[in-house]
């Protein structure tokens, strides 16, 4: 009987081991993964939302995020942006547009304590754009 209630334990454990890490799976997946969130202006309510999920598109916004930069103290200008698409990279990273503003946007770094107004890289914008189908 000993024996019968270990082999129960052992079958429920090694279920409960296998479930977890098909769950880490999913969540490293999420990692190669970028949210664009296009959102109706001045509200939370998601008009679209697109998983960018092709390797090629990855690479792309990848190098676009490597060529943002926080203005500096004296480069910054009194400038609110409306958060209209968002660009969610990971829990840390997001970068957020205002249609129509192809100059700046607004970078956060949860990791690095940063959260700045931002050049956008050039073609950065119009990627999104092609992205979104807003033409």
């Amino acid at each position: 009987m000993k024996k019968i209630l270990l082999c129960v334990i052992l079958l429920v454990f090694s279920f409960f081991v296998v479930g977890c890490s098909k769950d880490k799976e999913k969540d490293s997946d999420n990692d190669n993964l970028i949210r664009v969130i296009q959102y109706k202006i001045g509200t939370e309510e998601i008009i679209k939302e697109i998983k960018i999920e092709d390797a090629d598109q990855i690479n792309e916004f990848n190098e676009y995020l490597a060529k943002i930069e926080p203005l500096k103290m004296e480069e910054q200008v009194d400038l609110a942006l409306a958060q209209e698409i968002s660009i969610v990279y990971n829990d840390n990273v997001s970068v957020n547009i205002q249609k129509g503003q192809k100059g700046y946007c607004y970078y956060v770094n949860k990791e690095n304590n940063v959260s700045s107004l931002s050049k956008i890289p050039e073609g950065m914008y119009e990627f999104v754009e092609k992205i979104l189908n807003l033409k």
